[in-house]
């Protein structure tokens, strides 16, 4: 048990009384005593405070641990305020502590308030003895004014000035004696400190210029830091069809004062966003723009015409834009409801709400005519037919001239049921506006359809429907559609990562509009989440949609047979037949469109990824519309969009991206002319001109060819048949062409597998009359050949060899080899145990390393043949690998592009791991075709079958991906590309290579002036 306590806090348990006494107690106990004051009062410091922090319950009486902090304690310190004298507690401390000790021992603090207002009674007065003038001894109270500490000021000032009072007599001094010493104390302090700086004065010097590089590279990086972050969300949102703000991210990563950190990844973004060498492709639907409201999105529409796009949000307010420069014709916040509004024509749009129509000029904002209603309007009634606007009022439907405001028809429903409990739900007219169908719930328990004929006002109803209706539609004026279940039907939902899917079973009726009999009935299910539901008429095949959760189903509009069933796999939020030919488009939730391919099947459908995942409403016109849920925001996409600098190579069609060869003099492009028949077309890269077409004489397949290479003017083709490789020789400068024995075959049958490196020197296996495997180099020069023997008994080859100085590398399941034609040896390389065969090989002539790779391995041997290093590259299949030197003080590295989307770089001399970046390519068995650096651009072109990827060499990252690229020619600094125009159909173009300038010029013309809305801004701290 502690003993003693230097003094007891009592107070209020109030908020200021509790921060003050809190404040007291830890600023006490950490109070420093000067030297001095120590030595003569023998106290150090000031060791315990006693602070009760529970608030005592008013019945009960002090507990033992306060009576024993009271009784052990040597002061009281008392806090006042104007909460103190309603505490019973801290009367009866006080009082509990003046029984063993005196007045002169309670210190007050003022917390809040006057003295004379705030400090106990007991404590404003002291009993006075004195003798009075008959000699007697009296005792009187007579009121005194404490001394008190006043904390009333900011803290940090009286724990400067008021503390010292405190502490004083609890260390047994005087307040002037305590701030002497404690300025005496400060003094030394001051002393030393100013002695230390004077004796770091120089070495903070150095400090202050090291810390200023450290600032300057801590800034540096916090400013790579935002970049990266700018970048990565500029990626995400191009992923996610954002493409309008992907380019305003992108923008806002770049550089904005000189000696900012330009990356790679920003540039990269910046590339995608604006889709730069992105050669046309098809359809090329991609996102254009965002029209964004303040609040959630209720819905939205398009004019007839498509010009102008009007969207609704929660907050009532209608926004209309021009849907071809974007600009905002029309902005009005409803103080009512807004139950509907529609385009008439396409310059005027008509609001309803409760009690009013109102058609406004969306030229000058103003209002052409308005109509008040005497009668609410029903919400769910409001439809457009041609020019005509229909609603209902209560029991009542109007026809009204959306262009004037006059009122054409007003018809009283008069339905025939017998029944008082009829409710009117939501209403349908049909296409030209002659009939209305609405959806009546009769006696609670049974639906059914209402026509009414607006000219006459005669109404009928279709039989009694079950209990649960689902759409309503029309073919035509004279037929009415209704999908319903006889039963509740199942809801499927969704939320989260949670969907609950079951089969719902619709019924399916074609009603005629003008007797409500039943003309044929027919069936339909789905087992997705219904998001978008309906029947869309098309008439140019006799038939009608309907289309709800994953399934649409075209029926005869005859007699109801399903001619075709197209199952989504995923909700359909649209459907449409915007080409008017009588087949439906759709569009999904998941962002697939979606169109019928009769040709294949008759529920054969064609699908694109096109759009945004997590679609809730779509509408198409002269674009594609969509949003999300719950979405403030519409983005909008258009065809056709793509790099619109691509260069067309006039006639130039293209059959096969494999059959495509380019080097610094001619591209050539082996087409298929019939069964048995090609051509070769050879264009001129510099002038992007055609120099003629070859066709050979003889029949030739075109699967058969092999394009070697060029040398000397000419072009050489490998063309394979049951009898082995004949060599086509193409005349570039005349575009003719013939076919030259290369091989001497009275020695030899035939020869396979062959490869031409750039002098003219073509490697081949040839087979000899009796049958041995040889391996020949032939010269086109000399015209001559040379053969080494196959080290196998049987020839097991995979892929052609290679000729690399003077070792031919022949890969082969029974083991790789390598001839050494200078000194005419075979050389089998250190292949590890348990490795498939290797099929490619690199060498560099410099330092005269090679390296052999196959599925899962690389393997670098030296000039001697020795292993120098076995790279695992963990059974990814290896698609390339290319030495490279970029400066010769390093010497070279070993470049290898992995099928599973890696770029890996290692140490030319010692196989070292350096660094690894993704690549981009379209198969997993690609072949890398072209590995060049380019010094000028700092940069290294990579082209596999159908990719050229541009790496940026100081950080080896992919800053540009060029589908179906050919490859960089560097004499004219350009990329050569094939365009798509369908499956089969290709053309020759290319894209000059970007400055980043100049793709920055590009992203500013497609922003348009588009500002992101502040609040998203600062999500992103700009």
């Amino acid at each position: 048990m502690i003993d003693f306590y230097n003094a007891f806090i009592s107070y209020k348990h109030a908020p200021l009384d509790s921060k003050v006494a809190e404040y007291v107690q830890k600023n006490l106990e950490r109070f420093v005593v000067p030297e001095k004051i120590a030595k003569k009062t023998g106290r150090k410091r000031i060791e315990r405070i006693f602070r009760d922090k529970d608030e005592l319950p008013i019945t009960s009486d002090l507990t033992d641990t306060i009576s024993n902090a009271l009784e052990k304690s040597e002061y009281l310190i008392v806090i006042c305020s104007p909460n103190t004298k309603k505490s019973i507690w801290v009367q009866r401390e006080i009082e509990f502590f003046l029984k063993t000790h005196s007045k002169s021992n309670i210190l007050t603090v003022l917390a809040e308030g006057e003295p004379g207002e705030v400090i106990p009674e007991i404590l404003l007065t002291r009993e006075k003895t004195f003798v009075d003038e008959d000699g007697n001894e009296r005792t009187v109270n007579e009121n005194v004014e404490p001394l008190s500490c006043d904390f009333r000021m900011p803290f940090k000032q009286a724990r400067k000035e008021e503390l010292p009072r405190l502490a004083a007599p609890l260390l047994g001094c005087s307040y002037d004696e305590l701030m002497n010493r404690s300025r005496q104390y400060r003094m030394r302090r001051l002393g030393l400190l100013f002695g230390l700086i004077s004796s770091v004065a120089i070495a903070f010097g150095a400090y202050f210029a090291t810390s200023q590089i450290k600032i300057k590279d801590n800034l540096m990086e916090a400013r790579r830091n935002r970049a990266m972050y700018l970048a990565n969300e500029s990626e995400k949102m191009f992923k996610d069809e954002q493409r309008v703000k992907a380019i305003f991210l992108a923008l806002e990563a770049l550089p904005k004062v000189s000696g900012d950190p330009l990356i790679p990844q920003v540039v990269r973004a910046l590339t995608d966003a604006t889709l730069s060498y992105r050669a046309p492709s098809g359809n090329d639907i991609e996102s254009c723009w965002i029209y964004g409201m303040p609040n959630n999105i209720m819905s939205f529409k398009l004019s007839e015409g498509s010009s102008r796009v009007g969207v609704l949000d929660s907050s009532n307010m209608i926004r209309v834009w021009d849907a071809e420069d974007h600009d905002v014709l029309f902005s009005k916040t409803f103080d009512e409801n807004v139950y509907g509004y529609f385009f008439v024509g396409e310059d005027d749009l008509v609001v309803l709400t409760v009690l009013e129509v109102v058609s406004y000029d969306l030229d000058s904002g103003d209002e052409n005519w308005s109509y008040d209603a005497e009668r609410p309007i029903k919400e769910t009634s409001i439809g457009m037919a041609g020019n005509d606007l229909i609603f209902a009022v209560t029991n009542q439907i109007i026809k009204m001239d959306a262009e004037n405001g006059d009122i054409i028809k007003s018809l009283d429903i008069n339905t025939s049921l017998p029944s008082e409990d009829v409710v009117y739900y939501r209403y349908y007219p049909s296409p030209e506006g002659t009939r209305v169908a609405i959806e009546t719930l009769y006696g609670f328990d049974s639906f059914c359809i209402t026509i009414m004929d607006m000219e006459t006002g005669e109404v009928i109803n279709t039989p009694l429907m079950g209990d649960s209706y689902k759409d309503v539609g029309w073919s035509g004026e004279d037929r009415l559609l209704v999908s319903y279940v006889l039963t509740k039907e199942s809801y499927n939902m969704s939320g989260g990562d949670i969907s609950l899917i079951d089969n719902t079973d619709l019924t399916i009726c074609c009603y005629d509009a003008s007797d409500a009999s039943e003309i044929w009935t027919s069936d339909s299910s789905y087992t997705d989440i219904c998001i978008e539901s309906g029947f869309l008429d098309l008439p140019e095949t006799g038939t009608v949609l309907y289309y709800a959760g994953n399934i649409g189903i075209m029926y005869d509009i005859n007699d109801g047979t399903k001619k075709n069933n197209y199952n989504l796999n995923d909700s359909i939020v649209h459907s449409s037949d915007r080409d008017d030919n009588g087949w439906p488009i759709f569009i999904t939730e998941q962002g697939d469109f979606a169109s019928p391919v009769p040709s294949y099947g008759d529920n054969a459908l064609l699908f694109y990824e096109e759009f945004s995942d997590e679609l809730a409403r779509v509408v198409v016109g002269a674009g594609v519309y969509a949003m999300k849920e719950d979405s403030r925001e519409i983005i909008y996409y258009d065809v056709g969009i793509y790099d619109d600098n691509y260069v067309y190579t006039e006639d130039i069609v293209v059959a096969n991206h494999n059959k495509c060869y380019m080097d610094e003099n001619v591209i050539a492009i082996i087409n298929d002319n019939g069964v048995e028949s090609i051509s070769i077309d050879l264009v001129d890269p510099y002038e992007n001109e055609l120099i003629g077409t070859a066709v050979p004489e003889e029949d030739i397949y075109l699967s058969s060819t092999n394009i070697l290479g060029t040398y000397d003017g000419t072009l050489y083709i490998a063309c394979s048949d049951l009898n082995g490789i004949s060599l086509l020789e193409v005349d570039i400068e005349n575009a003719t062409c013939k076919f030259e024995p290369f091989m001497d075959y009275d020695s030899y049958d035939a020869c396979y597998y062959c490869s031409m490196n750039g002098d003219g020197i073509i490697t081949c296996l040839s087979t000899k009359n009796n049958g041995d495997t040889m391996v020949t180099v032939y010269d086109l020069d000399e015209d001559s050949s040379e053969s080494y023997d196959y080290p196998h008994e049987t020839a097991s080859p995979v892929g052609a060899p290679v000729l690399e100085g003077d070792l031919i590398f022949v890969f082969d399941e029974n083991g790789s080899f390598i001839v050494d034609t200078k000194e005419d040896e075979i050389i089998f390389p250190d292949i590890p145990d348990g490795k498939e065969a290797c099929t490619l090989s690199a060498y560099d002539p410099e330092s005269g390393y090679f390296a052999l790779s196959g599925t899962g391995y690389i393997c670098l041997y030296n000039g001697e043949f020795e292993l120098v290093e076995e790279i695992d590259v963990s059974y990814a299949p290896v698609l390339g690998i290319d030495f490279l030197t970029i400066d010769e003080s390093e010497g070279s590295m070993l470049l290898a592009v992995l099928g599973t989307g890696y770029l890996q770089r290692y140490d030319g001399a010692t196989g070292e791991f350096l660094g690894r970046t993704e690549i981009t390519h379209d198969y997993a068995d690609s072949k890398v075709t072209e590995c060049e650096y380019d010094p000028e651009w700092n940069a290294v072109y990579i082209t596999t079958d159908s990719v050229t990827d541009v790496f940026d060499v100081d950080y080896f990252y992919e800053i540009a991906t060029i589908p179906r690229g050919i490859g960089h020619h560097a004499g004219t600094d350009r990329f050569y590309v094939l365009s798509l125009v369908d499956l089969s159909c290709q053309y020759l173009g290319y894209f000059e290579h970007y400055t980043l300038e100049e793709i920055e010029e590009r992203a500013a013309e497609m922003l348009d002036g588009y500002e992101m809305a502040a609040e998203e801004r600062s999500l992103y701290g700009i």
